[in-house]
């Protein structure tokens, strides 16, 4: 999918081309004028050099091979420039789902355990109290200590069963290649 930063990208590079190659035909034909206007003036460049069709193509064939440079290395740097935009966008793609995901299987894992937990502190409870009362040994508090011990391990097996149900994620080294 072509996002909006990446039209913008290869818009901005191309203008940036563009500009450059302007100015590079550009400054190529005011050094001609020059050239031309100095050979007027009695300079070494006479206009028998300027004007002599072998001698204009042995010096443009260079300039045309360094104009076709400059153009080929604006538009590697433009598809440059587009394919580290998408590789950039990929990756945070990735990292950015990678972190929800885990999120949500924390959350989930989270809240079963805090139950699981809750059931742990009340079977505690029993049995600090059951074990600072007098009635260690009769027939009502080892009900209370049995009824607290299977509330925790339900609630134990239920934390276990959802932490199932909601695994971590893979890491994004491996989830995001």
């Amino acid at each position: 999918m072509i996002s909006a930063n990446s039209i913008m990208y290869a818009i901005f590079w191309f203008a940036i081309g563009a500009l450059v190659g302007a100015q590079w035909t550009r400054m190529r034909h005011q050094v001609r004028h020059i050239a031309q206007a100095q050979a007027g003036e009695g300079s070494p460049v006479t206009a028998q050099e300027i004007t002599d069709e072998q001698t204009v193509r042995r010096r443009r064939w260079p300039r045309r091979l360094l104009d076709t440079f400059i153009v080929l290395l604006f538009v590697g740097s433009a598809a440059q420039a587009y394919y580290q935009d998408s590789q950039t966008r990929r990756v945070a793609d990735c990292t950015n789902a990678y972190s929800d995901l885990f999120a949500d299987s924390l959350e989930a894992r989270s809240s079963a355990s805090a139950s699981a937990q809750q059931a742990l502190d009340v079977l505690m409870e029993t049995v600090g109290q059951l074990t600072t009362g007098t009635e260690a040994g009769t027939p009502q508090v080892r009900a209370k200590f049995r009824a607290a011990l299977d509330e925790y391990l339900l609630q134990r097996t239920e934390s276990k069963k959802q932490q199932a149900q909601n695994p971590f994620p893979p890491p994004p080294r491996d989830l995001c290649k």
